[in-house]
């Protein structure tokens, strides 16, 4: 079933209802840059083979030419949030969301990596490789950041972007509880080791697959770049890549602006 949801911007975002589960409700979060594409991958999989129907309210969006801005506030989304499906795409704490009760109760993952390397690889996504929606504010927006992007250097480019992703880090602490049902996955811990992280995720959320599906899955998404490619997606998985692409005086920066996260989340080891 599909439905129209106007939004204050005068348009329809419409959203694909299928027939919900009898699983609760989980939501799936992250920031951009984080492995978040990768991570959704893992969740439809898992979800498709469990028969659990999946909701992503940003991709809908994305596709319909639809910004973030003109629907992460709208709190008449609420009205479709409800058990029985996964939620997932979140980039940023979607703040419609933040006084759900449904999810304070049910489970949630939130994916995190290392601020500084999130910020240099936004760049040469910015920059080249992310895939622009065909039409719509989302495309224009898209393509003016382009253009901001070519015209900076690198290192002025995450100081200037730099508060938007602590702003968005920040939300999430706001706004989600971190407790035993969060659960927080840091990308650099699971990158290379993606069977148990697939492993720890169904652990999380108390579901169970054949442990040759969960094999035949980490084999599918097991892909490592022998070599840099600005232009991919998947441009380079190591991580630590700021050291290289940033200079010392941009890293002193960006050390200081988010000291607090780099300690919390032992990112200056």
């Amino acid at each position: 079933m599909k439905i129209k949801i106007p939004l204050k911007s005068q348009q329809n975002l419409v959203l694909n209802l299928p027939s919900p589960s009898d699983y609760p409700a989980f939501f799936v979060f992250s920031l951009h840059k984080t492995g978040s594409v990768l991570l959704n991958q893992i969740i439809i999989d898992i979800s498709n083979y469990l028969g659990i129907p999946i909701i992503d309210i940003p991709s809908s969006a994305f596709s319909q030419g639809i910004s973030s801005d003109q629907w992460i506030n709208e709190t008449q989304l609420c009205k479709n949030i409800q058990d029985g499906y996964c939620y997932i795409g979140f980039r940023a704490m979607p703040l419609f969301m933040k006084d759900l009760t449904l999810l304070k109760l049910r489970k949630k993952i939130l994916l995190v990596r290392d601020p500084r390397d999130i910020l240099v690889s936004h760049f040469f996504s910015v920059a080249s490789s992310h895939i622009l929606p065909k039409y719509g504010n989302a495309r224009e927006m898209l393509l003016s950041s382009r253009q901001e992007a070519l015209r900076l250097t690198i290192d002025e480019y995450v100081i200037d972007k730099a508060s938007i992703f602590l702003r968005n880090w920040n939300n999430y602490h706001r706004y989600l509880t971190f407790n035993q049902d969060l659960k927080l996955f840091r990308y650099e811990d699971v990158i290379f080791n993606k069977e148990q992280w697939i492993i720890d995720i169904l652990s999380f959320l108390e579901l169970n697959i054949p442990e040759k599906n969960i094999k035949t899955l980490a084999s599918k998404y097991d892909i490592i770049p022998t070599k840099e490619d600005p232009n991919s997606h998947i441009r380079k998985v190591a991580p630590g890549d700021h050291k290289e692409k940033l200079k010392t005086t941009t890293i002193e920066i960006l050390n200081n602006l988010f000291s607090e996260i780099l300690t919390q989340y032992n990112y200056l080891q």
